[in-house]
């Protein structure tokens, strides 16, 4: 019997294969504003070919892919879930009470941290920063507007907020696929970024707070905030009782019960608060638990804001997940990005090191891939072997992804979410960009913090 070994690819064959897959993948996305799903998936005629011309048969590259896309299952689970909470939520009244108690305390002088704070907020609880900026976000521009705030301090906030949620929640669809290629947990993700973020959001915090004493003499004109609170006040019962989901939640994840069996606790008791609260139909939630809530106020910023949600609104983001992590499972398979990167094995060969690279290659990834979701899966992806290689925690490799990959996506003028958020407020991307403290402040504040751990862990060797 005749069974040679597969060969080794070579190193200038694995980087044109990158090469090839980063192009077909980001060129369509950036240019022509096309879905990248497909293309993850046509992508895998790129990397069979180069199998089979190794040696290695279809059949263990079917099952390489298949194996990996396992991995992808228990997010994928928690993406469910969390579709099906964001829609009953918002049918519960919690979403909404959370909105109206943030416009409620909007004031000019602190005007700056309260739309900082609000965005934040509600990309949190809502998981979307698009949602987040053509809703809150632009009703905070419009009103800086009238008090005579620099748009581009207003926008910064807004983008410093709404970039926040997409980073730190669970509720967030780009947050579940960082954890997913990192190969981490969610909720040890959320807690490591949280962790992480909170020095970079209270230097934010703090910078908004000083910049908006400036206009506290400022008068406000309520009438906007007036009007999205008596729209949601009269869909609404706005009360503590709506808060219960919430709440229940909070406790759950703080007593560390599984993040699925937590967030379907969070969806069954939202279901009850809508039932017997709000008064929907049994029927119309299981509905909007699938669908999604649909919203028909007449309102666009409102509506905006909660139409959203349901277990079929994660229908794409799961497609996402497998055809990425099929196509990870041959790369893998072939050993591709392990030969790109073995001359960083050789240079990146310290913590402190391997952060700073992590760094930069978000950054690249997000100028050149145009596309969050994209940076995202090639920057984890070609820097896990390296903390696995340097046993290094892969939570630190999934929360700077996160904070570099997802807050800088904004800062990109070609960058889809810097393309949204300049056609929505209406502003230049370079008019914004110096005001996203949150944004430009977390790859500082990651690299400095790593510098002195990486001292401090040198004078612990020395004793």
């Amino acid at each position: 019997m005749n069974s040679s070994k597969p060969k080794k690819i070579s190193r200038k064959c694995a980087v044109i294969v990158l090469i090839l897959i980063a192009l077909v993948v980001s060129v369509p996305c950036s240019l022509y504003g096309l879905p990248m799903e497909p293309l993850f998936f046509l992508s895998w005629l790129i990397i069979i070919p180069v199998c089979l011309k190794l040696g290695y048969k279809y059949k263990d590259i079917e099952i390489s892919a298949v194996d990996y896309c396992g991995k992808a299952m228990s997010p994928i689970f928690v993406m469910f879930a969390v579709g099906a909470m964001m829609g009953v939520w918002i049918a519960a009244g919690t979403v909404p009470t959370i909105i109206y108690y943030g416009l409620k305390i909007i004031s000019p002088k602190y005007f700056l941290v309260l739309s900082f704070l609000i965005c934040s907020a509600v990309s949190f609880i809502t998981g979307t920063s698009w949602g987040t900026v053509g809703t809150a976000g632009l009703a905070m521009s419009s009103i800086g507007l009238s008090l005579g705030i620099s748009p581009g301090l207003v926008a910064g906030a807004v983008v410093s907020g709404s970039l926040f949620g997409d980073g730190t929640s669970i509720m967030s669809a780009s947050n579940n696929l960082v954890a997913s290629v990192s190969e981490t947990e969610l909720m040890d993700h959320v807690k490591e970024t949280l962790k992480s973020i909170i020095p970079i959001y209270s230097i934010a915090l703090m910078i908004f707070l000083i910049l908006g004493f400036k206009y506290s003499s400022s008068q406000m004109d309520y009438t906007f905030t007036n009007n999205m609170m008596t729209l949601i006040s009269d869909k609404f019962k706005i009360s503590l009782v709506a808060l219960i989901p919430l709440i229940a939640l909070l406790i759950l994840l703080a007593l560390k019960k599984p993040a699925l069996v937590s967030i379907m606790i969070g969806v069954v008791i939202g279901g009850l608060i809508a039932i017997f609260y709000q008064g929907y139909s049994f029927e119309e939630i299981i509905n909007i638990s699938w669908s999604g809530y649909i919203s028909n106020s007449g309102e666009a910023y409102l509506d905006t804001l909660l139409n959203r949600g349901g277990i079929s609104s994660m229908l794409k983001l799961m497609s996402t997940f497998i055809f990425t992590f099929g196509l990870i499972g041959m790369l893998n398979k072939a050993e591709v990005i392990e030969t790109v990167l073995e001359p960083l094995f050789k240079i990146v060969n310290n913590r402190f090191k391997l952060i700073v690279a992590t760094v930069i290659m978000g950054m690249i990834a997000n100028t050149v891939a145009g596309s969050m979701n994209v940076s995202i899966v090639m920057t984890a992806t070609a820097m896990l072997p390296l903390y696995k290689r340097l046993n290094i925690s892969l939570l630190k490799l999934s929360s700077i992804v996160s904070l570099v990959c997802i807050l800088g996506s904004a800062l990109i003028p070609w960058n889809t979410n810097g393309i949204f958020i300049t056609s929505v407020l209406g502003i230049d991307t370079f008019t914004y960009v110096p005001y996203s403290y949150l944004n430009l402040l977390a790859p500082i504040v990651i690299i400095i913090t790593a510098l002195f751990g990486s001292k401090k862990s040198k004078e612990n060797t020395n004793i």
